[in-house]
């Protein structure tokens, strides 16, 4: 039910009020746990050794054998168990750091599983599927409508089912519901939210900006999925939609000078008396003002605390962090790697959603608001990181941007001379992973924010690579297939 979207349905049902969700969405039918110790002796097709540890459930035959006790498993063997090497390859997903073994793990199943694909046409689109989305990096809402497609063989395979079973038609039924109900609320938000964008009448005064509304609100629909959130997510596309055109006025419109102009406004908290200042900067300041007054307003009116100054705070760093950029361009300055990346993940604009999903959903009322936000500042930035990195990765170049940039890829093959654009990228690919790790222990860990807000940030970390990879054509492909089975998709419908 996880897979195809609708476990939000019965949550009340699963899991007591005081459940920690988190922690129970990262248990796999594998129940493959970070500490169970698996060696590999020998990879490439050879023999692997794997002793037992805790909470194993891969292969029934191992928990017959004592703690202690080592059963030699040959690959071949191994190529025969498409689901162990299926639950291998989700657990390598799920690792934190210092897990090493679990990179292993990862690297020989995926081959096998590969391998496999081209043996057992049966299995081949189940194993597909898990290589492309793996469970913990992917967003079952957005992944719903294709599972939705295999599901009873999925279901048979995964849990050894051979009869004709009517319960699993009954689930297939309820998810083909459950989805073309999301579709009509997607399609209800997009129109609230274009409307509103239309209203601002931005564009009219930024006509090379652009104006992606639609777009904008895929970041909400993955990091807030629930049917019950609709409020939340349009609050939260209005902050996304802002951070995307003030990065447009400083990557494309604004001079150096205008651009100080305009942090400074931002840094006083005013745009009517600043001599010199461009009526769209102007134009653009009072709606983000207006848009701050009243999100903090509904804030301080459903959860009793008033964020303005928080919010303040964080789009005034922002507003810094996309200054600084400027300035190197415009001086020619190349900054060392590292010191691109403190600036860069805070202008990649990551914190804006993490400080918004805070907020919206409410997780600063009696728990002591920007204070209690700044105490647990690793997650926000963990997950800035790996949507840093992403975006500066050769495939993420967006169609519509005619301004200048710098990426840690550059910023890394001029600090490191005679490295190669390929040895660049699989570094920064290494700290994607590195981040990854972190971000799962550091959401794993006992802490006072909620399950909830992890796992939104979470799914922000999930949206990043459909957001930011692009195809050989430039478009954003997997994007626009989300974008039809989220919003524009025909009515689903189970075959009988």
């Amino acid at each position: 039910m996880q897979n195809i979207a609708i476990i939000s349905s019965f949550k009340s049902m699963i899991y007591p009020k005081d459940t920690n969700i988190f922690r129970m969405s990262m248990r796999r039918e594998s129940r493959f746990t970070t500490q169970t110790t698996v060696t590999i002796c020998a990879r490439n097709n050879q023999n692997i050794s794997i002793k037992k540890g805790e909470n194993i459930n891969i292969r029934p035959k191992l928990h017959q054998s004592s703690a202690n006790d080592e059963t030699l498993i040959t690959a071949q063997e191994l190529e025969k168990d498409s689901k162990g090497l299926m639950s291998f390859f989700e657990a390598y997903h799920i690792r934190v750091r210092g897990d090493d073994i679990l990179d292993d793990i990862g690297e020989f199943s995926g081959h096998l599983l590969r391998k496999m694909m081209n043996i057992e046409q049966s299995k081949s689109t189940i194993i597909k599927n898990t290589l492309s989305n793996p469970y913990h990096k992917s967003l079952p809402r957005f992944m719903a409508f294709d599972f939705l497609e295999n599901f009873e063989i999925s279901i048979k395979l995964l849990h050894d089912l051979s009869d004709e079973n009517n319960w699993i038609k009954e689930i297939q039924y309820l998810a083909a519901i459950d989805i073309n109900m999301a579709q009509i609320n997607h399609q209800r938000e997009i129109t609230q939210v274009s409307r509103w964008w239309k209203g601002l009448r931005l564009t009219e005064e930024l006509k090379l900006a652009r104006s992606q509304p639609a777009k904008w609100h895929m970041w909400s629909l993955a990091c807030l999925p629930a049917p019950d959130m609709t409020e939340q997510r349009v609050e939260l596309t209005k902050a996304i939609s802002f951070v995307y055109i003030i990065d447009d006025i400083f990557d494309v419109y604004g001079t150096l000078d205008e651009l100080i102009l305009f942090t400074e406004a931002v840094n006083r908290w005013e745009y009517d008396n600043v001599t010199g200042l461009p009526n769209y900067m102007r134009v653009c300041l009072k709606n983000l003002y207006e848009l701050i007054n009243e999100i903090s307003e509904k804030a301080y009116k459903n959860h009793g605390w008033n964020p303005k100054e928080f919010l303040q705070k964080v789009w005034k760093d922002l507003f810094n962090a996309f200054l600084v950029d400027a300035k190197w361009f415009v001086s020619g300055h190349t900054p060392s790697a590292d010191e691109y990346l403190r600036n860069g993940i805070v202008s990649i604009g990551a914190g804006i959603v993490c400080a918004y999903l805070f907020l919206l959903l409410g997780e600063g009322g009696d728990k002591g608001g920007k204070g209690h936000l700044n105490n647990h500042i690793q997650i926000l930035s963990l997950a800035a990181t790996i949507c840093r990195l992403w975006n500066d990765l050769g495939v993420a170049k967006d169609e519509n941007q005619n301004g200048h940039d710098w990426s840690y890829v550059a910023c890394y093959m001029k600090e490191h001379k005679g490295s190669s654009t390929e040895s660049a990228q699989e570094h920064v690919y290494t700290m994607i992973s590195d981040a990854w790790k972190s971000l799962n222990e550091t959401c794993q860990s006992s802490s006072p924010i909620s399950a909830y807000f992890k796992e939104a940030v979470l799914n922000s970390a999930r949206m990043i690579p459909v957001m930011y990879t692009y195809d050989e054509s430039r478009r954003l492909s997997s994007l626009e297939k989300h974008m039809k089975s989220l919003i524009i998709s025909e009515q689903t419908t189970v075959v009988s």
